[in-house]
């Protein structure tokens, strides 16, 4: 039932009156006002910060336990373990979700088992579990602000912010990356179609948004009931689409359904082409295996093996290391991969070496001493 409801409150996306024009003033004067004119006249005056209730977890490595951050109680930040000299990941949910989902767990946990990094996990469940899926649309900007004033607060350079969002969350990370006048780097993870596609970059995560925006596109079918939640517009310097964007092979419609969104997405039901994006992720940042893509005009041009060039560049890994390639920009083509049906996903070798020799063309020695470097 709590899954129709859902479905339901992104239906009703389609069948919605213009809303009416105001202002909200945050109570916290940091936050500032927030109109619905212009670009965001769609939607309605996002909720307050009293009620959208951003919480910041951080955890670190060595550490089960999480502290918790607040920016307008700057002890919070000076007692805790945060260490401004090493990188920061912050990991931002979607509509109706919470901190306690399980990928963003998985993904806490892949990273400390990665390294040494502060892994600050944002719950803004109070301005995303609602069934008003306009609402929670317009509450991003007010989650997103306060993870800016976050990341302004911690002792930290610019430069050394990563902040990751699925579907809502991440345009979620755009409006934070904004006020916090562009972070290092925003992994989008499916961003989120609905009132979203299309639309003027000022309000949707895009490549302006940070140094380096790289985004994972899963579930960018059409919006349909159950499917095509994410968004079709390219939105960063680098642009994924496994399998083609839309469909998933791990993934059927209305199958194994169960209570959690989050959990569905790992099981193959509703959701799950959109949560494919954060899994994919996930098992990138300690997988021997590169989730190696091709730049292509299109994925049946790349399915027919007509795109085994690089553009003269070495060829883009998806996911955490997708940031080694920032310099290179695949005349702004997607980027094209498959991926197993079973975990896990990579279908690569342990390194990507055995799939480029297969490819050959004037780009393989650059390629192979790239991939050499990345082992």
């Amino acid at each position: 039932m709590f899954k129709l409801l859902v479905i339901a409150a992104f239906a009703a996306v389609a069948l919605a009156n213009p809303e009416p024009r105001g202002t909200m003033c945050d109570p916290d004067p940091k936050l500032g006002c927030f109109s619905n004119t212009g670009s965001w006249s769609h939607l309605p005056t996002p909720k307050s910060s009293s009620v959208v209730n951003t919480k910041f977890y951080l955890y670190t490595r060595g550490y089960s336990s999480s502290q918790t951050l607040d920016y307008n109680n700057p002890s919070s930040i000076s007692n805790s373990r945060f260490n401004g000299n090493i990188d920061t990941k912050i990991i931002i949910h979607g509509f109706s979700a919470d901190s306690g989902s399980a990928w963003m767990h998985n993904m806490k946990n892949e990273f400390l088992k990665k390294g040494y990094f502060n892994v600050i996990l944002v719950d803004w469940s109070g301005g995303s579990k609602t069934l008003n899926y306009d609402q929670a649309s317009a509450n991003t900007r007010v989650a997103g602000a306060m993870v800016g004033e976050l990341t302004k607060a911690l002792p930290t350079s610019k430069s050394r912010i990563h902040l990751i969002g699925h579907s809502l969350g991440a345009h979620t990370s755009s409006f934070a990356s904004n006020r916090l006048n562009r972070a290092g780097r925003i992994s989008g993870l499916d961003p989120a179609d609905p009132n979203f596609q299309g639309r003027s970059t000022s309000i949707k995560l895009d490549k302006n948004d940070a140094d380096f925006v790289d985004v994972i596109h899963s579930d960018a079918d059409t919006f349909l009931l159950g499917a095509g939640y994410g968004t079709k517009d390219a939105s960063g310097h680098l642009d994924f689409w496994p399998n083609g964007g839309e469909d998933q092979p791990q993934c059927g419609l209305f199958k194994d359904v169960q209570r959690d969104m989050n959990g569905m997405s790992q099981r193959g039901g509703i959701g799950c082409d959109h949560g494919a994006a954060h899994t994919y992720y996930v098992e990138s940042i300690n997988s021997a295996c590169n989730f190696v893509a091709r730049p292509c005009s299109s994925y049946s041009n790349y399915k027919s093996g007509s795109c085994s060039s690089c553009n003269g560049y070495p060829c883009p890994i998806m996911g955490y290391r997708a940031v080694e390639f920032k310099n290179y920009y695949y005349n702004n083509q997607r980027l094209f991969l498959t991926t197993n049906k079973n975990a896990p996903h990579c279908s690569g070798a342990k390194s990507a070496r055995s799939f480029v020799h297969q490819l050959g063309g004037p780009e393989l020695a650059a390629e192979d001493a790239n991939l050499k470097h990345m082992e």
